[in-house]
């Protein structure tokens, strides 16, 4: 092999080395990430909507709109499931809870996460006992499909 040869073959192979440095360090940086802590109000503050040991899902930010409330610790789907009209709203009344939530209330005495994927997958809003919260505030609002309360 010429040494110019040999010259060039580093080169090519020092540049090709350098850009896939910056290609691979292009892809590590992750988005922004979707999900976290949510917890924007305490759930006895009035009006009082989501009773104790309830889960509850709001069309609307704020705790407002239609809402849905399930005395359950876990819905694997929540794409069977739907807003309804009570005293405080009435927007979304009849809309599917499943990618359509806005804010949530934790009436458990657990920890609720809320998934952005059916089966329990995916990105996560969480809030601890007695809060609940804007899904906006995590990137998750009109995003989440199931939920599961631990304790």
């Amino acid at each position: 092999m010429h040494k110019w040869t040999k010259r060039r073959t580093a080169a090519i192979a020092g540049a090709l080395a350098a850009a896939g440095l910056a290609i691979t360090g292009l892809s590590a940086t992750p988005a922004a990430a979707e999900g976290g802590k949510i917890q924007g109000w305490r759930i006895d503050s009035s009006p009082f909507r989501c009773d104790w040991g309830a889960v509850c899902f709001y069309y609307s930010p704020g705790a407002e709109g239609a809402i849905w409330r399930k005395y359950a610790d876990t819905d694997y789907n929540l794409g069977d499931n739907k807003f309804w009209s009570d005293n405080y709203g009435s927007a979304g009344s009849g809309t599917q809870v499943h990618d359509n939530s806005a804010s949530m209330d934790n009436g458990t005495g657990g920890t609720l996460w809320a998934w952005k994927n059916i089966n329990m997958t995916g990105s996560v809003a969480w809030t601890p006992s007695g809060y609940g919260g804007n899904l906006g505030n995590v990137g998750l609002r009109n995003e989440i499909s199931s939920y599961n309360v631990t304790y």
